[in-house]
């Protein structure tokens, strides 16, 4: 629904949404099923692009700091 994160008025290049996809598959692959419920909420709430990213973004640095 966000472009991957792109300007409504920009297309993104294949290789950026390759890249994104495959974070999204490593984020979501260390996620237990009770975080993934979490994200998909605040996703499903999220009223712009930038929200959603924050989302992501923010998930990924909890992982990192636990050492995921």
């Amino acid at each position: 629904n966000y472009n991957y994160f792109y300007p409504d008025n920009q297309t993104p290049p294949v290789d950026i949404i390759d890249i994104q996809l495959s974070e999204l598959d490593s984020l979501f692959e260390n996620l237990s099923l009770e975080d993934l419920q979490n994200v998909r909420k605040q996703l499903d709430s999220a009223e712009d692009r930038y929200i959603a990213k924050n989302v992501l973004a923010n998930e990924a640095k909890r992982l990192v700091s636990a050492g995921v």
